[in-house]
């Protein structure tokens, strides 16, 4: 996990019982996610749909907390200094008709806390937000309702909103620290052909008479760069699509000339990263394009690109395969904003873009046991005009396959491999040229061509059906499909077996409910085949809905048995991931199903000196992911260790503080910066048999004034996991 870690878990424990449980992990960026940063901890905080995210290095970690806001987009967050905490105001969750929110949270870099308030500003999204270093304050500015800008001001002190009453109102617009004035400077695009550059110096707004500001324009981006004392200004001037920078030093804006333009990039958002002292800029993109993949550094003359943010392009019918001897999840998707195919591969938990061009979008895929390759059959173009074209992925490039024969065009069949008869099986799919009806036909590939099979019992017509192959009985599973009645769809409950030559109908007691577009997959720890999620569709007249499946059933070659717990719901394609014990549902923001899902405790009491006990935190140790610990509330510059224990004990020290950590163990040594902050940062190893250890975890660090001589943090006892 961290340097040596990996020697000190080949010492042997015993693992845990395998408890399964769903986990979803990712981060889409975009101009309604909040990001602030943390001068004293020096870390970039964000905090979007997809929860708690830092950015130490060029690495986003997971931060794991046990409450938090609620999913919600147009909140705002901003550093307030004295507390060390982020503020996260207000908001609206993600529908049409969900209430704005006026919610006050606080971060501390362990947890959020609600803050109970009794005067706080109306509910909103959208507001500006931005710290106060003189003052000591978080300043807050506007934002909007459905009736439009509300203009009102607000400081918050660490504990309380107070409203402001400023005699001017500027237009709405962004709020930023400026160092060199020692202000919160506000820029907005106004109604002129320029921005107003307005300050606030605690009682007023006041509109700085400048010779020159940026244009006015939209999707704009105005940040601190605090390393430089500059503020920095990206925005598209109004009748244009070319972003300018600009940048203001206290006195003057000047435009800016780079030679290297972000990617397809305007608006966004920028925030500081002061751990490596450097202003970025992340999330913007054109109407036409998606949000960009990356952040983007400004060094005050150019452009540069930076750490990658993880960030899903809108996909559409996802279909995937292990590649086994590359022990590689691939994925065929349809990209819905560039309407073209795109092939990605699982690496760590986050799927990689493959390059090169490929097939039609659409397609379904299933690894060739023959030739230890992707196979793909059909696809569509972005005109809609379908294929049943044979392509495959050898793990760098695509190449179209010329079989003598093939099946006929389709949409929705169902490929899986028998990797026992060395065979790829296609069945049905929905005739989307002629009868616009499902089909009942079985393929056979066998590594160079297709066979027509004609087995003397086959399941009716379907679309959409679930498959696996069984590997604990060496037979394909297949359940549910989209049947047609005339032109209304409705789906199928009924389960087949296909043993390589004929087709069989099981009759369980009990059954999944009748649906499409399950996930299907053999588990082999339990030699049992999972199914879960789905849809079902409906019709009454010219009403049309659709029911979302997220139960979870078991196939033990007999019989149907529900499981405890729900699944993602919805359309539900799925592999198993040996590499690292786990069922992967294939969304871009992939869904993961296995043993010992990665968990962070905290165990006991810290205790300290003048800043008050020690503070130990860590991100999610997820298997081959990076992680961090981080050691809070030190004396500035103090040295002190972080102690890695698989054992645990728990001697009294004093001060009502605890020795937990036991033999054997692994030390790390520290030394506090100016703000009593400290971090370790490594990786997790790629290893399914770390699931469920579990590691303990406590720092302590020289502190004259703490009745020990040093402080010691609690307990954090991480679990080893997904």
């Amino acid at each position: 996990m961290l340097a040596r870690l990996g020697l000190l878990l080949l010492l042997g424990t015993a693992l845990p019982a395998q408890t399964w449980s769903w986990a979803t992990r990712g981060m889409s960026f975009d101009s309604n996610d909040a990001f602030a940063a943390d001068l004293v901890r020096e870390r970039s905080v964000a905090f979007g749909r997809f929860g708690t995210w830092e950015l130490a290095g060029d690495t986003w970690l997971f931060r794991p907390t046990s409450r938090a806001p609620s999913s919600r987009h147009g909140h705002a967050l901003a550093w307030h200094p004295s507390s060390r905490e982020m503020v996260l105001f207000g908001g609206r969750e993600f529908s049409s008709s969900a209430p704005y929110l006026n919610d006050t949270w606080t971060f501390d870099g362990t947890d959020w806390t609600q803050r109970s308030v009794s005067v706080a500003p109306s509910a909103r999204r959208l507001a500006a937000m931005a710290h106060d270093l003189l003052r000591d304050r978080v300043l807050l500015f506007s934002g909007t309702r459905d009736n439009g800008p509300l203009g009102d001001t607000w400081e918050w002190d660490g504990q309380r909103w107070q409203q402001m009453t400023p005699r001017n109102r500027p237009p709405d617009g962004k709020l930023a620290p400026d160092l060199p004035r020692q202000r919160v400077a506000l820029l907005a695009t106004g109604a002129g052909s320029s921005c107003e550059h307005w300050e606030w110096d605690g009682v007023e707004w006041l509109r700085l008479p400048v010779p020159a500001t940026p244009p006015a324009g939209f999707g704009f981006a105005f940040g601190a760069d605090f390393a430089r004392s500059r503020l920095v200004c990206w925005i598209v001037p109004t009748g244009t699509l070319t972003a300018q920078a600009w940048e203001w030093d206290g006195t003057t804006w000047s435009q800016r000339q780079p030679t290297v333009q972000p990617t397809s990039l305007r608006g966004g958002t920028f925030v500081y990263d002061p751990g490596r002292a450097r202003l970025l800029l992340l999330g913007g993109s054109l109407a036409s394009t998606p949000p960009s993949p990356r952040a983007w550094i400004w060094d005050g003359v150019d452009w540069r690109a930076g750490p990658a943010t993880p960030s899903p392009t809108p996909m559409q019918h996802i279909s995937a395969a292990v590649d086994w001897p590359r022990q590689r999840v691939v994925a065929f998707a349809h990209d819905l904003v560039s309407q073209s195919s795109k092939t990605f591969e699982l690496e760590g938990g986050v799927w990689r873009e493959q390059p090169g061009p490929g097939p039609l979008g659409y397609g379904e895929i299933a690894f060739d046991p023959i030739q230890l390759e992707t196979l793909l059959f059909g696809g569509s173009s972005q005109v809609f005009v379908d294929s049943n074209d044979t392509w495959s992925w050898n793990g760098s490039n695509w190449r179209l396959l010329q079989p003598a024969n093939r099946p006929s065009v389709r949409r929705d069949p169902t490929v899986v491999a028998d990797p026992v008869r060395g065979r790829v099986v296609l069945f049905g799919g929905l005739d989307w040229v002629s009868t616009f009806a499902p089909l009942q036909d079985t393929w056979i590939w066998d590594g160079f061509d297709w066979t027509l099979v004609n087995p003397a019992n086959t399941p009716p017509p379907r679309a959409g059906a679930a498959a696996t192959f069984d590997d604990g009985r060496g037979e394909i599973v297949l359940f549910g499909g989209e049947g047609r009645s005339g032109s209304q769809p409705f789906g199928r409950a009924d389960t087949w077996i296909w043993n390589g030559a004929n087709w069989l109908l099981r009759q369980p007691t009990t059954s999944p409910p009748a649906g499409s577009r399950h996930g299907l997959v053999f588990e082999p720890g339990r030699q049992r085949v999972v199914l879960f999620g789905g849809i079902e569709h409906h019709t009454n007249g010219p009403s049309y809905w659709i029911t979302e499946y997220d139960t979870i059933w078991e196939w033990d070659g007999v019989g149907w048995t529900p499981m405890p717990g729900t699944s993602p719901p919805g359309r539900a394609r799925a592999v198993y991931d040996a590499r690292f014990g786990r069922i992967v549902k294939t969304a871009l923001t992939p869904s993961f199903f296995g043993p010992a899902p990665a968990e962070v405790v905290g165990i006991g009491n810290g205790c300290g000196g003048a800043r008050g006990p020690l503070q130990l935190t860590a991100s999610l140790p997820a298997l081959g992911a990076a992680m961090q610990f981080d050691v809070l509330q030190a004396p500035a510059g103090a040295p002190g260790v972080l102690v890695l224990s698989l054992g645990r004990q728990n001697v009294a020290l004093g001060a009502g503080c605890s020795l937990l950590v036991d033999e054997p163990m692994t030390r790390f040594w520290l030394r506090a910066n100016s703000g009593g902050f400290a971090t370790v940062g490594r990786s997790v190893p790629l290893r399914p048999d770390l699931a469920g250890v579990q590691v303990l975890a406590q720092a302590f660090a020289l502190d004259p004034a703490a009745s020990l001589g040093f402080g010691v943090s609690a307990g954090v006892l991480v679990t080893l996991g997904h």
